[in-house]
C-alpha cells in the first residue's frame, strides 16, 4: 500500500480513506458519486459531474474522500481550527505559548485531521476520544513508519488539546468562552511508554571537556556556566550582567529567550529565582565581566543556535575523549545527551553533594517537587564513587590573559584618540599629511603601557636663549642700533652693520644672570633706550 495513502487512515479501523463509489449499473461503468466519511463520523454522497468516466471516478474518489473528512457545512459556526487560531494568539500575547507556529504545527499535524472541521460549540467527548485513539495508534506503529509518534510527543499534544478544551468553557477572557462544558473533562490521556533514562556527565568527564585545548574558550565557558548554575538554555541566552551580583554571589534568573522567535519572554514556570554562585564559578564570571566589550553589551554568554547546541556538545565530548556509550545512544531505553542535560548534570551534582531538596527545587525552578525527587533518587544510587562535584575550573578559563587585557586597553585608547577633539591649537599641526602629535589622554593607558617618549617631543621646543638661561632684551621697532654705534653712513660709503650683528652686539653687552644675580639685571644693568 502506498505510504502517502496510508497517512489518511482514520482512527476507527485503520482503512485508508479511498471512498466508496456508487455505480448506476451492475457492470460498474456509469459512476454516480462517492460516499465519504465526514469528521463528525457521518457519511455523505458526493456526486460526480455528468459524463465522468469509470477511470476518472476511480482516480478522483480518494481525493474526494480526503477532502470530505475536513469539509465543513455552510451552517457550521466557528470550527475548532478557527478557535485554535484565536486561542494560540492570546497565549502568545501573554507569553505562555512557546511559539504560535510551534504549537500550531502540533495541532495541525495530529489534532486538526479529526477535530479541526468540527464546530467548537458542539463537538463532544466522543470526538475527543477518537482523537486520543488516533494518538495511541501512532504510538503503536513501528519506529520506521512515517506516522510513528513517541509517547512523550503524544503526551505533549494531548496536554495542548486538553488545555484548549478547558479554556473553551473556563477561559479567563470572556471572548474565549464558547461553550458551557469541557469536552475533554473525562477523557483518559494517551498511553505512556517507559521513560528513557536522563543523561548527565560525571565530574571526571566534565573536567576532560572543559580542559580540552582543542575546544574554543567560549564553548568551555558556556558549558561551565550551564552546569554550575543548572539554568535552562533560554535562561542562559537571556542572562545579562545586571542579573549577576558578583559582590553578594547571587544570579537572578528573571527571563528567557524563545527558541523559535528569539524574543525575550518569562521563564518556563513564569517565576523568577535566585541561584547562589558556586565558589569555583565566581572567577570565571569575574573574568567574563572584565573582558566584556561594547559589541556584546550586557549579555553574559554567547550561545550557538538552538538546533546546533546538542550536536556541538556531542562533537566536543568526542574531541575531549569522552566516549561513554550512554551519552551517544538514542534508542527506546536511552537518549543521547543534549544541551539541556547540562542542566540535569548540575541538579544531579547538587543532589549528590547532599543539598537540601527544597533548595534544589527552588534553585532549579521546578514547579512540582516530584520533578526534583527524580534527581534525588538518582543521586542516592550514585553518591559512592561519583567523584568531586563542582570541581575547580582550569586556569585558562578563570585567569586573566595579559594579551587580551592589552588588546582591550589599546582598543579603548584608540577609541578615545578618534573621538577626542584637537585642543592643542594650530601650532601642533603642519598641515597636509603631518597633523602633529596624537591628542591622547594619558589616563587612557596604564603607566606601564605608556610609550617612552622624550619630554621635548611632548611639548614645544624652547628657544635657544631661553634654554641658556638668558633674558631676551627688548628691542624696539624704531631703533635696531645701540647708542654707541655710529649713525648710518650709507651716503659716505662706510659699512653699515647688519641687524643681526647689531642684535648680537646688544646681547653681548648684557651680563649673564649667573654673574650679576637676579637683582643686578632687574633694572640697572638693562640697556637704557
Amino acid at each position: 500500500m502506498d505510504r502517502k495513502l496510508d497517512r489518511s487512515r482514520v482512527a476507527n479501523g485503520g482503512r485508508p480513506a479511498t471512498g466508496s463509489i456508487v455505480w448506476a449499473d451492475e457492470e460498474k461503468t456509469l459512476p454516480v458519486g462517492v460516499r465519504v466519511s465526514r469528521a463528525t463520523g457521518k457519511r455523505m454522497l458526493v456526486r460526480f459531474d455528468p459524463g465522468t468516466t469509470r477511470d476518472d471516478a476511480i482516480a478522483i474518489a480518494p481525493l474526494l474522500a480526503e477532502r470530505g473528512r475536513v469539509a465543513v457545512d455552510e451552517g457550521t459556526g466557528e470550527t475548532v481550527a478557527e478557535y485554535a487560531d484565536r486561542w494560540l494568539a492570546e497565549r502568545v500575547a501573554r507569553g505562555i505559548a512557546s511559539s504560535r507556529m510551534h504549537d500550531r504545527g502540533r495541532l495541525r499535524k495530529h489534532a486538526f485531521p479529526i477535530l479541526g472541521p468540527l464546530a467548537a460549540r458542539t463537538f463532544g467527548r466522543e470526538d475527543v476520544e477518537r482523537f486520543v485513539a488516533d494518538l495511541d495508534r501512532k504510538i503503536r506503529l513501528e519506529a520506521d513508519d512515517d506516522e510513528h509518534l513517541s509517547w512523550k510527543t503524544a503526551s505533549n499534544v494531548w496536554v495542548l488539546v486538553s488545555k484548549m478544551c478547558k479554556d473553551m468553557a473556563d477561559a479567563k477572557r470572556r471572548e474565549l468562552r464558547v461553550r458551557e462544558d469541557n469536552p475533554a473533562a473525562r477523557v483518559h490521556p494517551p498511553e505512556r511508554g517507559e521513560a528513557r533514562a536522563k543523561n548527565y556527565l560525571y565530574p571526571s568527564e566534565f573536567q576532560r571537556l572543559i580542559e580540552c585545548p582543542a575546544i574554543g574558550v567560549k564553548f568551555r565557558a558556556l558549558y561551565a556556566v550551564a552546569v554550575y548554575t543548572y539554568a535552562r538554555g533560554g535562561e542562559l541566552a537571556a542572562l545579562e550582567w545586571p542579573d549577576v551580583d558578583l559582590e553578594h554571589g547571587v544570579i537572578h534568573i528573571t527571563k528567557s529567550v524563545d527558541a523559535e522567535t528569539h524574543k525575550v519572554k518569562s521563564t518556563k514556570t513564569g517565576t523568577t529565582r535566585r541561584v547562589p554562585i558556586e565558589p569555583h564559578l565566581r572567577p570565571l564570571l569575574q573574568r567574563l565581566h572584565d573582558e566584556r566589550t561594547s559589541k556584546s553589551g550586557d549579555r553574559v554568554l554567547w550561545l550557538p543556535d538552538h538546533e546546533d547546541r546538542a550536536v556541538l556538545l556531542r562533537e566536543h565530548l568526542k574531541v575531549a575523549g569522552v566516549e561513554r556509550s550512554e551519552l551517544f545512544a538514542n534508542d527506546v531505553g536511552s537518549k543521547h545527551i543534549t544541551f539541556h542535560d547540562l542542566r540535569a548534570t548540575g541538579i544531579t551534582w547538587a543532589a549528590v553533594r547532599g543539598d537540601d531538596p527544597l533548595r534544589i527545587k527552588q534553585r532549579a525552578g521546578h514547579k512540582a517537587f516530584s520533578t526534583t525527587e527524580g534527581y534525588i533518587r538518582e543521586a542516592e544510587n550514585l553518591r559512592d564513587g561519583f567523584g568531586s562535584v563542582f570541581p575547580p575550573l582550569p586556569s585558562d578559563l578563570v585567569a586573566v590573559r595579559p594579551g587580551e587585557v592589552l588588546a582591550r586597553v589599546l582598543a579603548k585608547a584608540r577609541t578615545q584618540l578618534t573621538n577626542q577633539p584637537n585642543l592643542r591649537g594650530p601650532e601642533w599641526s603642519n598641515g597636509g599629511s603631518n597633523p602633529g602629535p596624537l591628542h591622547c589622554e594619558r589616563s587612557a593607558l596604564p603607566a606601564e603601557l605608556l610609550p617612552r617618549t622624550s619630554h621635548r617631543r611632548l611639548r614645544r621646543r624652547a628657544p635657544g636663549w631661553q634654554r641658556r638661561g638668558k633674558i631676551r632684551p627688548y628691542l624696539s621697532k624704531s631703533s635696531r642700533l645701540l647708542p654707541t654705534e655710529a649713525p648710518n653712513r650709507s651716503l659716505t660709503g662706510a659699512s653699515v652693520p647688519s641687524p643681526r650683528a647689531s642684535r648680537n652686539a646688544a646681547r653681548a653687552s648684557i651680563p649673564s644672570p649667573r654673574a650679576s644675580g637676579n637683582a643686578s639685571h632687574a633694572g640697572a644693568d638693562r640697556v637704557p633706550w
